[in-house]
Order: structure tokens, then sequence, then C-alpha cells
């Protein structure tokens, strides 16, 4: 049989040309329209189960905070001035036997019992204000608070809810919807890290995260950049944590989809799983806590 050089040329041609389309550099950018706004829903369900002393014990919760953005301005690199606003807050918990603890800030039912608790903390928040600046990678520069999110926010009087809608939670949240991107454009297989700490209970939690790119997906016929998510969590104990709970296991794993055509991303989800153990008399109290969070965007 005869080779034919000039088609096997052909095919050689075809296949660097399938191999460079398929490593094709993918700069990964926001971009800000002025006037446009968006939707942001945040959805997470958080299980701790406890044992070592006495009955093992399991709390159920399941939070979803809804936001709006709204594009105020966009300067010539890009980068933008975002008014954000609470619009919905739902949570729902259950501990064992106990009446589950419903709340909904849009729900038309009044509150009671613990529920009562958590609407008189979370009501005046609802359409708070604030403003945050934010580049075209996703690097968040200012947070700024209306003097409504102010007085509203330091009413709060759980620990955990006025953590939650502080400055520094509103940046933090802000955080999973604008991962800093990195500067240089990427291809399948490029990959990059971020660093964050979080000061907790256990002492500074410290996050580093690995994001690598990964072969593209396409959902509802458009195709979109598929980014997988791994970390490793540790803790720096302080004078005040010391002897207390210490970390025994972590891990960490999600993906994020990003529209390249929109300039924005699409959806992140994650899993958070963690071990801590703490000792009691004669026991040592190990507490398994595992926290799944989807949170995606949407035009308005």
């Amino acid at each position: 049989m005869t080779l034919d050089v000039r088609l096997l040329f052909c095919h050689l041609i075809c296949l660097a040309s399938l191999c460079q389309a398929a490593n094709a550099e993918t700069l990964l950018r926001w971009r800000f329209t002025e006037g446009d706004s968006w939707l942001i829903t945040v959805d997470q369900h958080t299980t701790t189960a406890t044992s070592g002393a006495g009955k093992p014990s399991e709390v159920d919760v399941a939070m979803q905070m809804r936001l709006s953005w709204g594009i105020n301005s966009v300067d010539s690199e890009g980068t933008a001035q975002i008014t954000q606003k609470i619009e919905r807050f739902a949570v729902a918990m259950k501990s064992g036997a106990a009446e589950p603890i419903k709340y909904a800030s849009d729900s038309d039912f009044k509150p009671s019992g613990s529920a009562a608790s958590i609407a008189a903390a979370v009501s005046p928040v609802i359409g708070a204000e604030f403003t945050v600046t934010m580049t075209n990678r996703g690097v968040i520069r200012e947070v700024n608070l209306s003097e409504a999110a102010v007085e509203a926010f330091s009413a709060i009087e759980s620990p955990g809810l006025k953590n939650l809608f502080s400055a520094e939670g509103v940046r933090q949240l802000f955080s999973q919807a604008a991962v800093e991107l990195p500067e240089a454009a990427v291809v399948t297989g490029s990959n990059w890290t971020a660093s964050s700490a979080t000061a907790s209970p256990l002492g500074t939690l410290k996050h580093d995260r690995t994001y690598t790119v990964a072969a593209n997906e396409v959902v509802d016929g458009k195709t979109l950049e598929r980014i997988e998510l791994s970390g490793d969590l540790a803790v720096e104990s302080s004078e005040q944590t010391a002897g207390k709970s210490k970390l025994v296991d972590q891990a960490l794993s999600g993906k994020m989809l990003f529209d390249t055509e929109a300039g924005r991303l699409v959806t992140c989800q994650s899993t958070q799983a963690f071990t801590t153990e703490r000792p009691y008399r004669e026991f040592k109290i190990k507490v398994v806590t595992t926290a799944e969070t989807k949170m995606t965007i949407s035009p308005q």
C-alpha cells in the first residue's frame, strides 16, 4: 500500500490545530457594565455530629442568603463600584428530637420562640446596603457599610449572626463570589493558589486553596470554564485557644463554572469537612462538621 505523504501531512496539520484549540489560552476576567444588576443566591447545608461523652448528637442547619448586586460605575481598568443589598435570609435548624427552628425573612407567618429571636436580629439588616470596590480579577479593595447598615448590624446580639453580617463577614461572603483570578491567561491544567485567614473559637483558621482549570463544561448549550477546587485547612492556636479543641482532620473539594463570554462566575460549589477533638474529664469529645455550599449568580 502506498503512503500518501500529502494526506499524512494534512492529518498532522489538523492534529496540531486540534491540540492548539484544546489548549487555547483564556484570560479569566470579570466584565462589569454600569447599570447591570445580578442576583446572588448562597445555599449552605451544615451538619455537626458530636460524640465521645454521653449520647451522640447531631445538629443540621440549612441556610440561604439572597443578595442583589448593582453595578454603580466602572473605571478604565475594569474596577467596579458595586452596591450589594441583602434581599432574603432563611434558616432551618434541627437538633435531635427537638422541634425544628425555621425562619424566612419573606415569610407571611409570624415567627415564635427561637425563630422570633432570629427574626429580631435579622429583620433590621434585610434591605441594608453596602458598597464594594472590586477589580476585574475579583480582588476586593474596599467594603463600605451604609449608615443604615452600620446601625442595623451593630444592633445584632447573636455572636454568630453578628459575625456573618459584619464588614469582615460581608467581605468573606463576597470573596466566595469574587475569587481572585490569576493575572496570566490559563489553559487546561493551569492552576493558581490563594490563602486567607479567619478568626474562630479554635484559633486562626488558615485556608490554602488551589484552583485548577479542567476541561470545559457545557451547561444549557453554553460552554463554560470548569475550575476544580481543593485545599487545606490549618489552625494557628493562641493563648486563649491553647489546650482546647484541636483540628485532627480536614478536606476541601469543589468546582466553579466561569462564563468567559459574559465575564462572570456562574456557580461555585464546595464541600468542606473537618474534625476536631477536645479533652473533657476522662473523655475525648469528637466533633465532625461538614458544610456544603453552593452559590449561583444570574442577571436580574
